[in-house]
């Protein structure tokens, strides 16, 4: 049977290892989110320009203009 001090240096050694598991996930999801945010705006800007060229109601600044008045 393992000593106290065999089973506390093997508890500080996986809660080490835990650690840099965790942080190697964060550093995945992180850089994942990243990719996943410039996917969407580019999904959102493909999208503006279709819906652009095929919009034939009046412009922006004339749909501001007629609301302010």
């Amino acid at each position: 049977m393992a000593t106290q001090k065999e089973l506390l240096e093997r508890l500080d050694r996986l809660t080490h290892e835990i650690a840099q598991i965790k942080a190697s996930l964060i550093n995945q999801a992180v850089s994942s989110s990243a990719q996943t945010d410039d996917d969407a705006w580019q999904d959102l800007m493909d999208a503006s320009e279709e819906i652009s060229s095929l919009w034939t109601g009046p412009s922006a600044l004339d749909e501001i203009k007629a609301q302010r008045r």
